[in-house]
């Protein structure tokens, strides 16, 4: 998967592929804190926003069973939204040397075991999208780690235009024969749920774009998403037969258009027929990750920013290094930003760790990205 980052950096680049862990700096304190990032956009296609909260769970390697500290919450901050610290951090026992990490998103304080239970609701697409991270033989005593964040749930987006093609605004659309509550497995990541098809959740619309997340199933007969116009015209769009996976996203191009004779029923619905070429179903780790803001005492924007090709098709091994410097016409400032987007070419695509760095300067910062 192609991945980009966002580096700002007053002097050269240096980029390595290593194995070793590396600290992304030194912490207050003896707690340990947590760098996040996600495989893809979360449900409101931005990154990280201020206040958002994870709870966090340790587990010793060793006996891979129980659990030392039980979701524990963490937060991020307007310094780095990024990184994720606690007003009671977890610390090391001194009793092992391994331990695994797990965290969820979004922080439940009523959890208060290994089950996160959930119940998704119609107050905000973010808090229905349940995600998930787990690293695994963390060496004790390390202060700073990587967690990847992963959906869990399914998100389904309805594209809906008028007869002529426009987007359609201000519509009410809701999908039926739900089930809302479930629970996720913190030791394996696993989610089910834990009621009946029941109940019904309402999409968020953003300039003519619905979107819904659900619990994954593989389909619920007679199901529909029902469509209401902001002039009270009704249509029912079946879906019964189409199963939901987790991590996936599911879009379909919707055109309204008036009802022929024969289409409408009791109610005044007109059946919106589904052709299953029309759809697309595509895993939710599409596109860029983009993430990674270094120097964070620097005003970064990407405004009145000029394009400049440093270098391209550069090859990186493991465990070496290669320093890209500035064109000798060029002058670089504190707030540049850099995209560095990489490919792993290897077959085994096993853990590893690209480090971006200030070569030659002293008491430089370092960035590692787990991918």
């Amino acid at each position: 998967m192609k991945k980009t980052l966002l580096v700002s950096l007053t002097f050269g680049l240096l980029l390595s592929g290593c194995n070793d862990e590396d600290s992304l700096g030194t912490s207050e304190g003896t707690g340990v804190r947590f760098t996040s990032y996600m495989v893809e956009s979360r449900a409101t296609d931005t990154a990280w926003e201020l206040g958002d909260e994870i709870g966090v769970y340790m587990q010793n390697a060793a006996s891979a069973s129980g659990y030392q500290k039980i979701n524990v919450k963490y937060a991020n901050s307007d310094g780095n939204l990024n990184t994720f610290t606690s007003e009671t951090p977890i610390e090391y026992s001194g009793n092992e040397s391994t331990v695994n990490f797990m965290a969820v998103y979004p922080f439940s304080a009523s959890v208060t075991s290994g089950n996160y239970t959930f119940t998704l609701g119609n107050e905000g697409l973010s808090k229905n999208d349940i995600m998930y991270a787990s690293t695994t033989s963390v060496e004790a005593g390390t202060q700073n780690v990587t967690l990847e964040f992963k959906h869990k749930l399914t998100k389904i987006v309805l594209q809906l235009k008028d007869e002529s093609g426009n987007s359609v605004t201000g519509a009410s659309i809701t999908i039926d024969k739900q089930r809302v509550n479930g629970t996720l497995d913190v030791a394996t990541g696993n989610v089910s749920a834990t009621d009946d098809y029941n109940s019904t959740l309402q999409f968020a619309e953003s300039d003519g774009t619905y979107e819904a997340i659900v619990i994954p199933d593989e389909g619920c007969a007679g199901r529909n998403v029902l469509i209401t116009t902001s002039d009270n015209k009704k249509y029912s769009y079946p879906v019964g037969d189409i199963a939901f996976n987790g991590a996936t996203k599911y879009t379909f191009p919707v055109s309204l258009r008036p009802a022929e004779p024969g289409e409408e029923e009791e109610g005044g619905e007109t059946i919106i027929k589904l052709d299953a070429v029309e759809f697309s179903i595509d895993d939710w780790t599409e596109g860029k990750t983009i993430g990674w803001i270094i120097s964070t005492d620097a005003e970064i924007s990407t405004e009145n920013k000029v394009e400049t090709e440093l270098v391209t098709d550069q090859p990186l091994n493991v465990n070496s290094s290669v320093t890209i410097a500035p064109k000798s016409d060029m002058t670089l400032e504190t707030t540049d930003v850099y995209s560095i987007e990489y490919t792993r070419t290897d077959a085994d695509l096993t853990a590893a760790t690209l480090i971006i760095s200030q070569p030659n300067t002293a008491g430089s910062r370092a960035a590692q990205q787990t991918y």
